[in-house]
């Protein structure tokens, strides 16, 4: 799938892609996540434009945010504690209507008193 997304960008000349990741600017840990996975992105796709997307996207029922989405070469999400109580839990359905490409890469998740274990085995919705 990834080959197949290389060989139409280099037909189009530019890639876009849509990062879905933690948006706390103030959180240093988080921001320098976010920041390494779009240099390695860089650094893997030489003509890239990649547009910013909170996780909380990733929650919301926003049709012009599926738009963008859905408009995109692909998308990744992670950079961050993404999975994490405040941002869980994700729209299903919108989930399910995109239709580009999703790639997860650098998630994190944040171990609160008191919450659940993390499973062994875990079942994506995508």
């Amino acid at each position: 799938m990834l080959k197949k997304s290389l060989a139409q960008s280099k037909r189009n000349k530019k890639l876009t892609i849509a990062h879905i990741h933690v948006w706390d600017q103030k959180n240093k840990g988080d921001r320098a996540i976010v920041l390494a996975v779009q240099e390695l992105l860089k650094s893997k796709f030489k003509s890239l434009k990649i547009i910013d997307f909170p996780v909380e996207t990733l929650k919301a029922d926003d049709e012009l945010a599926l738009k963008k989405l859905n408009s995109v070469d692909l998308i990744f999400i992670g950079g961050g504690g993404i999975f994490y109580s405040y941002f869980l839990p994700f729209n299903e359905q919108l989930i399910k209507a995109i239709k580009k490409p999703l790639y997860l890469f650098g998630l994190g998740y944040i171990k609160e008193v008191d919450a659940p274990t993390w499973p062994a085995k875990i079942q994506l919705v995508f």
